[in-house]
């Protein structure tokens, strides 16, 4: 359940940093995309204004500065300009009619002109003389031209373009010049920057020149920097910027035929802001999840550990040796598990039973061996053999053969043990062969040839010696008498599988059977002489009835020459 919740909670950690990045990203584009359509709206209602004011000096020039003699009509075209201006005096501050050298021609309204300014030197001027096919708009500016008598100041955008004027039957250049109210523009960028987040929008010409801006007094006092130029000349509509230590997202967007930039400044804080509300969100799912992942933990951990708890109960009911049913169920696992400890504990039963019952088994066998080895008849005949060699005087062998029946009795009785070591069961043999030799006189001899590995080696009694050593121990049974042996049989070690596997052998008549035909041919084969089997052929019948090929002649011969045999193994 620990891992499960781990693996959950890190999973609901993952899908709420995945939500809060998505989440964030969306916020963000929504953001942009808000503010896109924003500024297209404003940028429209601005061209659309703009497009007005421009119509207005088209008609001017072509409907009434073109087709009127300045020196004879004046009267009408200061009536064509008065009907303009009357028709569109809420978006216009005068309209005037100037000569290449400045001097004034016509205007609307009548006012009078203040003799101060230097028209050739202003901007407007020299822009429209500079490049005269083209209509020029000025960055906003107190008009400073006309004197109305209400000692008022006005700001305006000036457009101006050339125009031709004609006089009688000479034609002379000037300049056309209509004065916008700046508070038309002021009203629609003051309508989009009405958010309290820091966010604001700001109007500046292709060379970053402010044309409006939402904080322009502070940018005046010095107390406000804006990066204007870098907007005006920004190849991206989209970019980030720092201006001092703030980090800003910038959206720029281009006015048609004016080349003005509409700029969107979008402090970090909003996305920021945005963030927050998103952080409280994810952070209310991610517990809404914590506190449906507690209760399906709980009750998975209560399906799960009920079960288990109930066969934790019935097995300790069963070690503490009450008659208790080893529970089953739960899931498919734990009713496997109950099946299982309930099988163990049944087998478990059934072996204590037969091990109690095999105990009482070896009790028995284990008496049984010891009356067995305890042979009245050969105890007897030993006694009697010591007391005769102590009524003769040989005290000697009368020691030995007491010393050695000790020894036979205290190995017999192994202190209780049924399986004893090599070595003490070679001890055993070599005692009861040495109290035989002792009574029989010495009538025959026994060699044991057992290597030391079996004897103080490894416990398995597999040799762990070296063929050299191997070939070193067997080199200590001396020549002759290993030229006497005539049987040698070497008896490997069984594994487990072969002590198990179900003998096939043959039974007893089988190998009767066998046997006696072939003592039937040895009978027929040797007749009257007195050889009966050929284990007592002497070297007369082996030349009469052994006789060897060529062939087996030349392999006796080499192997009498490599193995080094005697006479006797010859014959063997």
């Amino acid at each position: 359940m620990i891992a499960f919740s781990v693996i959950s909670a890190v999973i609901m950690l993952c899908m709420g940093s995945v939500m809060y990045l998505r989440f964030s990203s969306m916020s963000r584009q929504e953001i942009l995309e808000n503010n896109q359509k924003l500024m297209d709206q404003t940028i429209e209602s601005v061209e659309d204004y703009l497009i007005n004011m421009r119509q207005i000096s088209d008609a001017l020039y072509y409907d009434i500065i073109k087709e009127s003699d300045i020196s004879s009509q004046s009267d009408k075209i200061h009536s064509g300009m008065n009907l303009l201006y009357e028709a569109n005096k809420e978006n216009l501050r005068s309209i005037a009619i100037y000569n290449k050298s400045g001097s004034l021609m016509e205007a609307e309204p009548v006012v009078a002109q203040k003799e101060d300014p230097n028209v050739t030197k202003q901007e407007w001027f020299m822009h429209a003389m500079n490049q005269m096919e083209n209509i020029h708009f000025s960055t906003p500016h107190v008009q400073n031209l006309f004197d109305d008598g209400s000692c008022r100041y006005y700001w305006v955008i000036s457009s101006s373009r050339v125009v031709e004027l004609t006089n009688g039957s000479n034609t002379q250049l000037g300049v056309l010049l209509v004065d916008m109210d700046y508070s038309g523009i002021a009203r629609m960028m003051d309508r989009i920057n009405t958010a309290g987040s820091g966010q604001y929008f700001y109007l500046c010409d292709s060379n970053g020149q402010i044309i409006y801006h939402p904080h322009q007094v502070q940018l005046d006092n010095g107390m406000k920097n804006e990066s204007s130029k870098k907007a005006a000349t920004a190849k991206e509509s989209v970019y980030e910027e720092r201006v001092n230590g703030e980090r800003r997202e910038i959206v720029v967007d281009t006015i048609g035929y004016t080349g003005w930039k509409l700029v969107c400044v979008m402090p970090y804080s909003i996305f920021s802001s945005k963030m927050l509300d998103i952080k409280q969100f994810v952070l209310i799912l991610i517990l809404l999840m914590t506190m449906m992942l507690t209760l399906i933990n709980r009750l998975i951990s209560v399906r799960i550990s009920r079960p288990i708890m109930k066969l934790n109960n019935s097995v300790t009911e069963y070690e503490e040796g009450k008659e208790s049913e080893i529970y089953i169920g739960g899931s498919r696992e734990i009713r496997h598990l109950g099946r299982s400890i309930r099988e163990s504990y049944k087998q478990n039963t059934a072996l204590m039973q037969k091990i109690v019952w095999e105990q009482t088994e070896r009790r028995k066998s284990e008496l049984e061996v010891l009356q067995s080895q305890i042979n009245p008849h050969f105890l007897y005949n030993t006694l009697d053999s010591i007391t005769w060699m102590i009524e003769g005087e040989r005290n000697d062998e009368a020691v030995f053969m007491i010393s050695q029946l000790a020894r036979l009795f205290r190995i017999s009785l192994s202190k209780g043990h049924t399986i004893i070591s090599i070595k003490d069961e070679l001890q055993h043999a070599q005692s009861y062969m040495n109290i035989q030799k002792v009574r029989y006189k010495n009538k025959f001899q026994i060699s044991f040839d057992i290597a030391p590995d079996i004897l103080y080696g490894h416990p398995s009694g597999r040799c762990r010696c070296s063929p050299r050593d191997v070939r070193r121990y067997h080199a200590r049974v001396s020549g002759p008498l290993l030229d006497r042996i005539d049987i040698i049989v070497e008896v490997p070690a069984l594994d487990f599988d072969e002590l198990t596997e179900p003998s096939a052998g043959e039974s007893s008549e089988t190998i009767r059977a066998r046997v006696n035909a072939a003592r039937a041919v040895q009978r027929a084969r040797y007749g009257d002489d007195t050889t009966a089997t050929n284990a007592h052929m002497g070297p007369r019948a082996l030349a009469q009835f052994c006789t060897l090929s060529p062939e087996c002649e030349q392999l006796m011969h080499q192997a009498f020459d490599a193995m080094a045999l005697t006479a006797r193994s010859y014959d063997r």
